[in-house]
């Protein structure tokens, strides 16, 4: 290299690489080097973790053309194809499929397909609603009703709050991009002309509180299970005392006393409603032959 300075130049070995240390009394370039020119603008000294448009003065060491990039990415433009799946709603307003008849766990699910909605009964001409049973179990399958509800609003919700940050993000890189690529006309807002709150750009960051929200949702209008364990029949025992055998005679007994006072309430009305049959069947039987014998008896007239 002609540079009209002192130098000090060592080739390495193995290797095209020329190590020069330069110096001289007034600031060294690379056009005062007689460097050949970059054939782009974008191609910079990289020199390290450093990288020039122009070398500083009393540099030394060695440097390396190549193009300097912001740390961002470009999505691919064909990505796999989806496949659109649509959401099964059934679940929530005609029931669900599913059997439960070999087990006693009672969700939502199975609260809905069992239970019919709530209609006005058209037998009762006085009275159209119901007995309070069936509302109270009208009341219990809306309870499910609005759980199912609760917990598909909450996942649309976590849904959308993954496309707006996926959105955000790509907004983002965009924009970096453009500033990038229009830096030398001072960015996007130097094209555009604007200033101030004008050049402003933010978008907001939700996409946790939605989620956070989604799940408070679920938590309110979640029911546990209910486990169906049959009738509890305890309050008659529990007052038993607590001794092996003694409480198996007792319940016998008390069993016994139970049939006897049943047998005994039973028979009367037993031997009534057969006394009453038996008077009808003989009234029956002796009516027409009292009809038979009856004559009348010839009147006299003056």
């Amino acid at each position: 290299m002609e540079t009209g300075v002192e130098h000090n130049c060592d080739r390495k070995r193995q290797s095209n690489i020329l190590h020069c240390e330069l110096y001289a009394p007034f600031d060294i370039s690379p056009y005062a080097l007689h460097v050949p020119k970059p054939q782009t603008r974008w191609l910079w000294w990289i020199c390290g973790e450093w990288a020039y448009k122009q070398l500083p003065p009393k540099w030394s060491g060695t440097c390396f053309l190549g193009w300097v990039l912001p740390p961002m990415w470009i999505m691919p433009t064909s990505s796999a194809k989806r496949t659109r799946r649509n959401a099964d709603i059934s679940h929530i307003a005609g029931g669900s499929t599913q059997s439960w008849s070999d087990t006693d766990d009672w969700p939502p699910e199975r609260i809905i397909a069992y239970y019919e909605p709530a209609s006005w009964n058209p037998d009762e001409l006085i009275q159209g609603a119901r007995d309070p049973i069936y509302n109270l179990n009208r009341i219990i399958r809306l309870q499910a009703v609005v759980e199912l509800v609760t917990n598909a609003t909450a996942q649309s919700l976590r849904l959308i709050a993954q496309q707006l940050d996926e959105s955000r993000a790509a907004i983002l890189q965009l924009k970096m991009g453009m500033d990038y690529v229009l830096a030398r006309q001072g960015g996007l807002c130097g094209v555009l002309n604007l200033t101030g709150n004008a050049c402003c750009f933010n978008i907001s960051d939700n996409g946790e509180a939605i989620r956070v929200l989604a799940t408070k949702m679920e938590s309110i209008a979640h029911v546990p299970v209910q486990i169906w364990e049959g009738w509890d029949m305890g309050w008659l025992t529990n007052w038993l005392p607590n001794v092996a055998g003694l409480k198996g005679i007792l319940l016998s007994c008390l069993f016994f006393l139970t049939v006897v006072v049943m047998v005994l309430c039973t028979v009367p009305c037993i031997i009534s409603c057969f006394r009453s049959t038996i008077s009808k069947m003989i009234s029956n039987e002796t009516l027409p032959h009292i009809m038979a014998l009856y004559r009348a008896l010839p009147q006299e007239y003056d």
